[in-house]
């Protein structure tokens, strides 16, 4: 694939945004505006200047992490998926296109002021120069922009400094300032945003910029600057020197100012300088727009002729080519004015999407975005941004809304019919999001690694390049490992599938981790299989590779939380809450000998593993293990005694030496935090998969991990496995009846529920109907929470809910049908009818964990599921369980 020549320097990307926005901006808009709001025009634009600066810092932030042609198209194509990518690159491609021939056509009126010319012949002639340029090199665009920008705002600098003389200062202090007030002000600087709309029009042509990093960043916000002042004072005078009757009505204003302060002579050098202003713009606006279809063409999201590159020139002609056939086809064809206005709707949302594009990536943590530039004020900035462009959106009225529907459709239909059949990328939002296909998935032989050469593995080690050190976190998995075969890959992100193999050949940092991994594997007697791995979609990459090598347990560095993390997951997120084994995050504080483990276990799906895996790391490491726990310091002695009892009961599950550390306080981070001084390890369960305290407040489990003063290992047992690692537990007793836990009065079947939240409440009701001292209100909540901890649905429409409640007085087990499957909130969307039900207090987790156990087993050896779903009366449905009972036990 041929690329663009590298050819624009810092002074080129200044003429090409500053060339981009001094157009219509100043030459047409200014008194249109003032119009709307009197002699206060001059601060609308200023207020749209600061509208547009957030917009500027991104996108100079985006643009230094993506550095290739198609600019807000690239960004919102990797960030939200070749669907909102193709809406986004030819809206953007109609809009600039729009823009560019309204400038062609708007210097009519000051080719006027000469004589009465032909206007869309002028045009025509003046847009073939136009593409000829174009096509013959960027660096000759830059070259004539620069040219063109120096004398325009020399012009323009003349004219201020001549007109300030002549201001009438005193109308800038009467009451006509805000003719409509500040609603009027703000609705006329919604009015000439656009105006400021080609601010980072330099970033589609990024692939073509010597030092992007450097120079992008600078030429932008440089231009957006200068741009705003100039804008800003040029209006001031225009205001305060042509008599307001005549300015509002002004086409050609300044042709109008240069006439009132020089007269004819110093007009008709106005009127010349917005002809040539005005053809400037449409030449950074074809330059611009043409890397639109180029970008999508290299995607497969529009046929590839328009990716073809000129042989000698380094230009793509194709697209330069369409580009300028379409605008010569609006300028003939259509009504330019009132589309190009349309049009400024659909630049200004993409503003707030640059900005909202920023927060994604950032939050995200994704592996390839390395901007060499990165905004200041994150996010504060962003926010303002888009505030600020929403804001601007609703100023704007029902016009505003047409245009983005108007320049939204075309995308929705050539992605529809020709980009969806031909792509199948993942945009980094997308893979934030529930990921169904990886949930459901069924693989093919596409991804890494490949069904051919696996080899069951105890333990996958998967690494992204943020570790604090490879070898110490290998070195972790290698002890949790219980066949002592590792597989260790090694991941660079990458945007693109075709990058793949040269993402490979240029790695160092792999080569130098397989020279290491062999030695340590040497050295440890141990079988450490390296892979050096590219993926444009790392969290389907380890989902697949945990599957196919048949991983006990899945290991990865915690990287703590980011600024939004509480409204934001990044795509090992959802992998956490779905993988289909055990799995931990590890977060290394440069531990290497561990003689002291520290244990925070709480009651839910995860303390089994927690307690099992520092038991097995004790017995390696001949370290001692303490269990901590935390109680409000006014906690009833009844229920300070059952937490006891939990720990206790935890206890009896380690074989190692264990020591309980009970600690009555009133704040639980900095009492665990205290802890963690003493001790090499700190093990605890992940947090909550879900609710609405995870969203909006720090998870105890994230603030603890990061202000441990030890290591930290997080684990996390799927819901297939609750109960797995206590079958493992030596010694554990054999369980006991189901029967001596079922409530038969709780056996209900066929009720009539349609939400999960109906039934949560039901059971609620039913329980509390039979168990003394217990209300609804109690069942209800300790259901959500133990519900937000990990979704219970386990497969074949089965639920396996749990309510931990110490006033119970001991397990209970109770057994619910629903007439019609209902929406469980399950992962893969499976509805579900048959939920066996237990409630106990937290000092009988063995009992409880037993009670699981029965129930695997009656599930998977008998046919108890499928009778109760045909069983349509509550005594019956009780036969069935006994006799099911009976079958397991023979």
């Amino acid at each position: 694939m041929k690329t663009l020549d590298r050819s624009l320097g810092l002074f080129s990307v200044i003429g090409i945004s500053v060339g981009a926005m001094l157009g219509s901006g100043i030459f047409v808009l200014p008194g249109l505006a003032a119009a709307k709001t009197g002699h206060s025009v001059w601060i609308a634009y200023v207020i749209a200047g600061l509208c547009a600066l957030p917009a500027a810092f991104s996108k100079s932030e985006l643009a230094t992490a993506m550095p290739t042609s198609g600019g807000t198209y690239i960004y919102i194509d990797r960030t939200f998926g070749p669907y909102a990518g193709t809406i986004a690159g030819m809206g953007l491609w109609i809009s600039l296109l729009l823009k560019s021939a309204f400038a062609l056509v708007g210097f009519g009126a000051y080719l006027s002021v000469f004589a009465d010319i032909p206007l869309k012949l002028i045009a025509i002639v003046a847009l073939a120069a136009i593409v000829t340029l174009n096509i013959m090199g960027v660096k000759k665009v830059g070259k004539i922009q620069i040219f063109v920008i120096i004398i325009a705002l020399g012009s323009l600098s003349v004219l201020v400094l001549m007109g300030a003389p002549m201001v009438n200062w005193p109308v800038f202090q009467s009451n006509d300032q805000f003719t409509d007030g500040f609603t009027g002000l703000f609705a006329t600087a919604a009015f000439v945003f656009v105006s400021y709309a080609g601010v980072t029009k330099a970033a589609a042509v990024a692939e073509e910029v010597y030092k992007p990093e450097k120079n992008l960043p600078l030429g932008i916000l440089f231009s957006l600057i200068m741009v705003t002042i100039v804008y800003a004072l040029v209006v001031l005078v225009m205001a305060g020197t042509i008599p307001m009757g005549t300015f509002i009505k002004s086409d050609k204003p300044v042709y109008d100012l240069a006439f009132h302060i020089g007269g004819r002579v110093l007009g008709l050098a106005g009127a010349l300088l917005g002809v040539i202003t005005m053809t400037s713009m449409a030449n950074a606006g074809i330059l611009a727009s043409s890397r639109f279809p180029f970008a999508m063409s290299r995607d497969a999201l529009v046929p590839p002729q328009l990716s073809h590159v000129h042989s000698k020139y380094g230009t793509p002609i194709v697209s330069v080519v369409a580009t300028g056939v379409m605008m010569a086809a609006a300028i003939v064809l259509l009504p330019v004015e009132k589309l190009a206005k349309l049009a400024s709707a659909f630049v200004i949302m993409l503003f707030v999407v640059e900005n909202f594009t920023v927060i994604v990536l950032r939050e995200s943590s994704v592996q390839w975005y390395k901007p060499a530039y990165k905004s200041p004020l994150y996010p504060i900035m962003q926010v303002l941004g888009i505030l600020s462009g929403l804001g601007l959106l609703v100023v704007m009225g029902l016009d505003a809304l047409i245009g983005l529907v108007s320049i939204i459709i075309p995308g929705i239909f050539l992605y529809i019919f020709y980009g969806r059949k031909r792509t199948k990328r993942k945009g980094e939002f997308t893979k934030m999001s529930a990921r169904t296909d990886l949930a459901q998935a069924q693989y093919g032989d596409d991804h890494e690694p490949s069904s051919a050469e696996i080899k069951p593995s105890s333990v996958l080690v998967s690494l992204f390049g943020n570790e604090r050190s490879p070898e110490t976190i290998v070195e972790m998995g290698i002890a949790l490992s219980k066949n002592g075969r590792v597989v260790v890959q090694d991941i660079t992100e990458i945007q693109d599938s075709h990058m793949e193999t040269a993402a490979l050949k240029t790695d160092p940092r792999q080569r130098a981790l397989a020279r290491r991994f062999a030695a340590m594997a040497e050295d440890k007697k141990v079988d450490i299989d390296f892979r050096a791995l590219a993926s444009h979609d790392s969290a389907k990459t380890v989902h697949v590779a945990s599957d196919e090598f048949q991983a006990d347990c899945l290991l990865l560095a915690w990287g703590g939380r980011a600024t939004l993390g509480r409204l934001f997951r990044n795509p090992y997120a959802w992998l956490a809450s779905h993988v289909r084994c055990n799995l931990g995050f590890f977060k290394d504080a440069g531990v290497r000998y561990i003689r002291k483990i520290l244990v925070f276990a709480e009651p839910g799906p995860h303390d089994v593993l927690v307690v099992a895996t520092a038991d097995h790391l004790a017995k390696l490491f001949r370290a001692k293990i303490t269990f901590v726990r935390f109680v409000e310091s006014d906690v009833s002695e009844p229920i300070f005694q059952s937490q006891t009892n939990y720990v206790n009961e935890l206890r009896h599950l380690c074989q190692s030496e264990t020591t309980v550390r009970m600690i009555r306080g009133k704040n639980l981070y900095s009492a665990i935090t205290k802890e963690t001084v003493h001790h090499d390890l700190l093990v605890l369960g992940a947090p909550p998969d879900s609710g609405i305290k995870r969203l909006l407040l720090t998870n105890k489990e994230d603030a603890i991990t990061e202000q441990a003063a030890c290591s930290v290992l997080r684990l996390r047992t799927p819901k297939t496995k609750i109960h797995a690692e206590f079958k493992k537990v030596e010694g554990a007793e054999k369980q006991a009846s189901l029967r001596d836990w079922l409530i038969p009065e709780c056996v209900e079947t066929h009720i009539k529920v349609k939400k999960k939240e109906e039934l949560f409440s039901h059971i609620a009701k039913s329980f509390a109907a039979h168990l003394p001292g217990v209300t609804a209100q109690q069942v209800d909540k300790a259901l959500w929470e133990r519900e937000n901890t990990q979704n219970t649905s386990v497969g074949r429409g089965l639920a396996l809910p749990h309510a931990t409640i110490e006033e119970s007085g001991g397990t209970k087990l109770a057994v619910f049908t629903t007439k019609d499957p209902i929406d469980y909130h399950t992962a893969t969307g499976e509805k579900l009818d048959v939920f066996i039900v237990t409630v106990g207090p937290s000092s009988e987790r063995h009992k409880h964990l037993e009670l699981l156990a029965g129930v695997a087993q009656i599930v998977l050896e008998t046919d108890l599921i499928a009778e109760l779903r045909t069983c349509e009366q509550s005594p019956q449905a009780v036969q069935i369980i006994e006799s099911n009972l009976k079958a397991t036990e023979k």
